[in-house]
């Protein structure tokens, strides 16, 4: 399943939006490339890595908190509180990078004594910092985006589609 879902994240999230005239065949064939790649990376990784999976156990925590600013944001983000999407994917990427760097080279081969900081916690924090400081900026220097206006538009059209149906009821009584 974790195969299946790395080539939809490819295909969809990033080559379908840059690539807009893409034909179903030709995302089918970019999904199963990806899906090899990916593959051939964790089967590497299985062979050659010393630790291997242990490793990868370890921080299957601190790599799935990376996922939580975005997940949290996507569920209960208002129109006037909603991040652009490369906001969110900043965050995580700096995140992800943070967990990696600070795991593999302060936690697993730095001090023989660390302190107790979770690489987990530490990085959605940094997430979380980047998400908010790069939609600082985004709304700053280009203001609103277009997505957010038609947000508004949409819900301004229910909010008066509600109100004329009720104003026809109460009429009718």
């Amino acid at each position: 399943s974790l195969i299946i879902a790395i080539s939809q994240l490819i295909t969809m999230e990033f080559l379908k939006p840059w690539m807009p005239d893409v034909t179903p065949g030709q995302l089918t064939k970019y999904a199963k490339i990806s899906s090899l790649v990916a593959v051939v990376i964790s089967v590497c990784i299985g062979l050659f890595w010393n630790e291997g999976i242990l490793d990868l156990g370890k921080i299957q925590f601190p790599l799935s908190t990376q996922a939580v600013p975005a997940f949290m944001f996507g569920l209960y983000g208002t129109t006037k509180h909603d991040i652009h999407p490369w906001s969110a994917v900043a965050g995580a990427m700096v995140g992800t990078l943070h967990v990696l760097v600070f795991y593999f080279s302060y936690l697993r081969i730095g001090e023989k004594n660390p302190k107790p900081i979770n690489a987990g916690v530490s990085g959605l924090l940094i997430n979380l910092f980047v998400i908010i400081v790069s939609e600082a900026i985004r709304r700053v220097l280009f203001g609103p985006s277009k997505e957010d206006d038609n947000i508004v538009i949409i819900d301004n059209q229910r909010s008066n589609n509600i109100n004329s149906s009720s104003n026809n009821n109460n009429n009718n009584k």
